[in-house]
């Protein structure tokens, strides 16, 4: 695993949530667009192929909504996070599931930058 990569997105992160935190969340900056609904209602999955490697391993800038929705899917990761961390005893088991937890949220990133195309 490359921690530093890793500290460098933690890092990203944060600075995000704070830029989002100075920005007024409204209906029209947190809703899909009609445009986006009719895109996300045609895509369909495609598998990685040497014509779309780049684009799929390529930084993309999220919208408003793709930040809203990274969001709401950090929160209630991070929830399950202390449950666990509360609830569940220490041990190999306890560590794949909160591992489970982290790629949850990189899968769901990627699914949200990528509008569900991988």
């Amino acid at each position: 695993m490359d921690y530093m990569k890793m500290a460098e997105t933690m890092a990203r992160d944060a600075v995000l949530a704070e830029s989002r935190q100075n920005q007024k969340a409204t209906p029209e900056t947190t809703q899909w667009t009609a445009g986006e609904r009719a895109a996300h209602a045609e895509l369909r999955p495609e598998p990685l192929t040497l014509a779309n490697v780049e684009d799929a391993f390529q930084y993309h800038p999220w919208s408003l909504h793709q930040e809203e929705a990274g969001d709401q899917v950090r929160e209630a990761l991070v929830m399950a996070a202390k449950v666990i961390l509360r609830v569940v005893p220490p041990g190999p088991d306890r560590s794949v599931a909160l591992r489970k937890l982290r790629e949850a949220r990189m899968d769901s990133n990627s699914a949200i930058t990528h509008g569900g195309r991988f």
